[in-house]
């Protein structure tokens, strides 16, 4: 397995848990304590999401600067632009569905409807607490494009392992004393949506989070910690011992989420439980969590994530009429979105997404914007 697949695995175990818990909000809520636990707790795989993400985007930027060290805005630019083009066609597809969607059944578009959408193809959404999460569950993606922004920045700051653990630190200590500020504040009519932003949507929410993948990128990829313990347990206990020993860790660790989940854990312990977890599957991909099926799910798993908020609630609706159990209904209904939707995102990825990408990105090097 290479390590793409490390990170597509869990991106598919992720968005598994983020349907599961957009049908749980789709019905009423009469499960049992463990059942609820979990369905409540799926929204954690966007903190998988993220942490991986974090990786990637900077590890990405970190291969621009090595190519160009004096990191001229040009390179700076074309980086942005190869980001936000990958987020781009699939995003503007999904939220123009919306808007003529709301338009036909309310046989208008309101200015609001409008305003609304404009600030989620500009990917402004993320610093409005009234729109970030107005069209589906997007907020995701705003706080994501506020990240990516961010990147660039925080590479200048943060180029060791130390300086990543002083900002999760930091903001994290941010993050609490906003959060508790927010809860003292009278926002009027608008506090829910206040409290929503800055407890679970905002980036100083998120940063924390972020950080540890910033802080896994340096394990990973300049300290190499996955093949220094893979060694070390060779050397010690042998190819096969060195195996049963990860085996028993990602197992271990496994448990260790499902006990963060139905004890409700916070979102930061989550995420470290997640590197380490991270780390074992570098040096050794455990066939039940690294595999082809979690794998090619979480290849196409961003537009799943986009698709599933446009069909989860008719599915979950029409189940009602055949299917009484609440809990059979989730799981039904979490099932068929997931399969319907890596449908609509294999075509969508292969003959919208990526022809589009294909032709700005010729357009790109034809006008001279990609990097020299």
């Amino acid at each position: 397995m290479k390590r793409i697949d490390v990170f597509d695995s869990l991106r598919g175990i992720a968005i598994i848990g983020v349907i599961l818990i957009h049908s749980g909000n789709n019905v009423p809520r009469n499960f049992g304590m463990l059942a609820e636990a979990i369905i409540s707790n799926g929204n954690k795989g966007v903190q998988i999401f993220f942490i991986i993400s974090a990786i990637l985007f900077y590890r990405s930027f970190a291969v621009y600067c090595n190519k160009y060290p004096d990191m001229r805005l040009q390179i700076v630019a074309t980086w942005y632009g190869k980001r936000f083009l990958r987020l781009i066609p699939l995003f503007w597809l999904t939220n123009t569905a919306v808007l003529l969607y709301s338009g036909i059944k309310d046989m208008s578009i309101s200015v609001a409807d409008v305003k609304i959408y404009i600030s989620n193809c500009l990917f402004l959404h993320g610093f409005i607490p009234e729109y970030i999460n107005a069209i589906g569950n997007n907020w995701y993606i705003g706080t994501l494009a506020i990240f990516i922004l961010l990147v660039p920045f925080i590479y200048r700051l943060v180029n060791n392992i130390w300086k990543a653990c002083a900002l999760f630190g930091i903001s994290w200590l941010l993050q609490q004393i906003l959060e508790r500020t927010v809860a003292v504040l009278d926002c009027g009519q608008d506090m829910i949506i206040w409290q929503n932003y800055w407890k679970g949507f905002s980036i100083f929410k998120q940063m924390p989070v972020l950080a540890i993948g910033i802080i896994l990128y340096f394990l990973l990829f300049h300290y190499e910690i996955h093949l220094c313990l893979y060694n070390k347990l060779v050397e010690k206990f042998g190819k096969t011992g060195a195996a049963v020993v990860l085996y028993v860790c990602s197992f271990a660790l496994c448990g260790s989420i499902f006990y963060a989940v139905v004890t409700y854990q916070n979102i930061y312990r989550f995420a470290v439980i997640i590197g380490l977890l991270l780390i074992v599957l570098f040096c050794y991909p455990i066939p039940l969590i690294v595999n082809r099926f979690y794998s090619f799910i979480g290849k196409y798993s961003y537009g799943i994530y986009l698709f599933h908020l446009l069909l989860l609630g008719r599915i979950n609706n029409l189940l009602t009429n055949f299917i009484d159990d609440l809990l059979i209904n989730v799981i039904l209904a979490t099932f068929i979105t997931l399969f319907v939707c890596l449908f609509a995102s294999v075509v969508a990825t292969n003959y919208f997404e990526r022809p589009i990408i294909n032709i700005v990105q010729a357009k790109m090097t034809k006008g001279n914007f990609q990097e020299r």
